[in-house]
């Protein structure tokens, strides 16, 4: 064999295991199984399995990257707060009590943290649309999925589907979406990665078609409002104020006929469940807080926060006072306060707001394809998404999260470098 057949055939071979190598990541990613339970409340899902095989190229990009990843604020950001983290959980140790599922949670939330090399290093290799691709082909099977099931029922109901207490809505968001804030959250994230690949082929604009409406159909406040605060602040830049001011008043339309139709059928129902919600999760964050003030400033080591806050007193149908269980805090701010104190907290936040103005700044000078802006659009949405969900707990935005933040670490020193050279 010559040395031009075996070098062909060595890339063919190469090409093909990242192929699936790229494939067997996002269908783990995007299809969350649960592999294990360590709680009564949280199993491992695949995306923890993923990592296993993310793993190498993490070691892998410790030893190749160049100087620039060092030098990087954002690389020092990240191993500041990975080594605060480790420095508070040997702390907690001596003022709180650790479980192994605490141990786990504590190690889990920053296990993922090792996405920001792989995504800096695939972005460094030109490699880093590969995984993203594929993730939201396969969101968009998802989609596709759910709207041939669902459609149909859609219709039968008519606009009753709307009332609080609809048995079709109930049904479908317990055991159809299973989790419909976070599906509506992660297909928020997917719809701002197809608007990126919808610049350069216009087969994606029919994706993103598919991924609205089904968002509108988890009947999520949540992710609605998410997209649509970013899509309004999407036209902003784009300056299409025009089209701006015709989808707000549209918006206002829909509001105030879904409020008409959920004013006539709220007799039939035995509660108002938006009011019935925002007082259960004010509930829990004052439960939240009574344990912060214990330990304000490192928290509690990462612990599982239903561990260090288990139970509250949350209002029931018929306006009763029960004990339940704290399966949540429905807020990553009061979260991340509880378990990692107010000193990771400013320094975890501070991060994410670091990279969301500086995807919004750069892209801003950068006249080619404005990748970034994209990234600060999905960084926006989860930080909107965080008052009232835990978007940053969730395996599957983890990911995303991390891996992101590496891909922009890399893109805007690349960008600002070549921005530098072109003055």
């Amino acid at each position: 064999m010559t040395t031009s057949a075996r070098a062909s055939s060595r890339y063919i071979a190469t090409s093909l295991f990242w192929q699936v190598f790229v494939f067997l990541l996002a269908l783990l990613i995007m299809f969350p199984v649960p592999l294990l339970r360590y709680s009564s409340r949280y199993p491992l899902h695949t995306p923890y399995f993923a990592l296993v095989l993310f793993f190498p190229i993490f070691l892998h990009s410790l030893t190749v990257l160049p100087t620039h990843y060092f030098k990087s604020r954002f690389t020092k950001f990240v191993w500041l707060l990975r080594c605060l983290a480790i420095a508070q959980i040997l702390l907690a140790q001596f003022y709180t009590q650790f479980s192994n599922s605490s141990y786990v949670a504590a190690v889990g939330f920053w296990l993922f943290s090792i996405l920001y090399e792989v995504g800096y290093y695939l972005a460094l290799k030109q490699q880093w649309e590969a995984i993203l691709k594929r993730c939201a082909q396969f969101a968009n099977f998802i989609c596709i999925a759910l709207l041939v099931y669902i459609i149909p029922l859609l219709l039968q109901e008519g606009p009753q589907i709307l009332a609080p207490n609809n048995s079709t809505r109930a049904f479908l968001r317990q055991y159809v979406f299973a989790w419909p804030n976070y599906l509506s959250i992660y297909l928020v994230v997917i719809f701002w990665l197809i608007a990126y690949f919808s610049q350069t082929n216009r087969r994606y604009i029919w994706l993103l078609g598919i991924t609205l409406l089904t968002i509108l159909i988890t009947f999520s406040r949540t992710g609605v409002t998410v997209l649509a605060i970013t899509i309004f602040l999407w036209m902003w830049h784009q300056r299409r104020r025009r089209l701006l001011v015709i989808l707000i008043a549209l918006g206002l339309m829909l509001s105030i006929s879904s409020g008409v139709v959920i004013y006539r059928t709220r007799a039939s129902s035995p509660g108002d469940t938006l009011s019935q919600t925002l007082t259960n999760r004010v509930r829990r964050w004052e439960v939240a807080f009574e344990k912060w003030a214990e330990h304000p400033i490192l928290g509690y080591g990462f612990q599982s926060y239903t561990e260090v806050a288990p139970t509250f007193y949350a209002i029931s149908p018929s306006d009763e006072d029960v004990v339940s269980e704290m399966n949540s805090s429905h807020n990553d701010y009061v979260d991340l306060l509880v378990r990692g104190g107010i000193l990771h907290s400013l320094a975890f936040w501070g991060f994410v707001v670091m990279l969301l103005f500086t995807g919004l700044r750069v892209s801003a000078r950068d006249k080619k394809r404005g990748v970034l802006q994209y990234f600060g659009y999905i960084f926006l949405a989860l930080l909107l998404a965080a008052f009232v969900q835990n978007p940053f707990k969730n395996s599957v935005l983890l990911t995303f999260f991390w891996y992101l933040a590496g891909v922009e670490a890399c893109l805007s020193q690349k960008i600002e470098a070549s921005q530098e050279i072109s003055k």
